[in-house]
């Protein structure tokens, strides 16, 4: 095989394999809860402890609730989604031959999600 089609093999391989490890990592933090995540999206009862919460009434609490209980898989979505992307960057900056066009896809996607965030 010629020697820039292994490069290449190489490195969508690696690309792959880094896409597919981050958003696992990711995954497994939040499952765990880890203190990377913010307040809220490490445990789905975070908040309930916090004496902000505590000193709301009743129905002020039940509307915290109806809210986050709404928004809190979107934001989780779309968090997962924007590391991804980064690490599809990562990879494209890093790549032995530089597609400005494609860094720059990369990056307008990422701030369309950062957007939507």
């Amino acid at each position: 095989m010629k020697k820039s089609y292994m490069n290449k093999l190489i490195t969508i391989v690696f690309v792959s394999a880094v896409i597919i490890l981050s958003v696992n990592a990711f995954a497994s933090m939040e499952k765990k809860g880890s203190p990377s995540m913010k307040l809220g999206f490490r445990n789905s009862d975070a908040y309930k402890s916090q004496d902000w919460y505590i000193s709301l009434p009743l129905e002020k609490q039940k509307a915290v609730q109806k809210i986050y209980d709404k928004y809190c898989k979107i934001i989780k979505h779309l968090r997962l989604q924007i590391y991804a992307k980064q690490a599809q960057l990562n990879a494209l900056l890093f790549a032995d031959k530089i597609s400005q066009k494609e860094i720059k896809e990369q990056i307008d996607d990422i701030n369309k999600l950062q957007s939507e965030l």
